[in-house]
């Protein structure tokens, strides 16, 4: 657990301290998804065990923290990608809680899956922010079904 935290901790304090036009880093991108690589390591090392209260607690960071990396992309990657970190987000929030009526394997296979699309949706992102991606959508700014607000 401690290399997922010497992962997280940078970002998250990158994310509190820049500015929001200085978010749009691709390198904050690839953080995140070396993140989401190293959580779905950890997970599917589970079995049938209960979450353990760090990983838990590791998994609410990184749901936070794909929050704030939609919010701070909003309006310069494809609404898309936005839509999906968003949707990662909340997977992994109500998988990782007391809340989802899945039972034990189905709420791990859910979270090794969005953990899965987090690797390759921060690629996604760094490519887009490096000027590879196309940047357009056929999604309007904030009409994303998985926005909580």
């Amino acid at each position: 657990m401690d290399l997922i935290k010497s992962l997280l901790l940078p970002v998250f304090c990158t994310l509190v301290i820049l500015p929001p036009q200085g978010m749009a880093d691709p390198e904050l991108a690839r953080a995140w998804s070396a993140e989401g690589r190293a959580l779905k390591t950890a997970v599917g090392s589970l079995d049938q065990q209960q979450l353990p209260v760090e990983l838990a607690d590791d998994l609410v960071a990184f749901s936070d923290i794909s929050d704030l990396l939609a919010d701070s992309y909003e309006g310069q990657v494809p609404q898309d990608l936005v839509c999906i970190l968003r949707g990662i987000s909340e997977d992994v929030r109500l998988q990782s809680s007391d809340e989802s009526n899945l039972p034990t394997s189905g709420r791990y296979k859910r979270l090794t899956a969005a953990l899965k699309d987090a690797s390759m949706v921060g690629e996604a992102l760094a490519l887009t922010l490096e000027g590879h991606g196309n940047g357009t959508s056929d999604h309007e700014a904030g009409t994303c079904p998985a926005r909580l607000d």
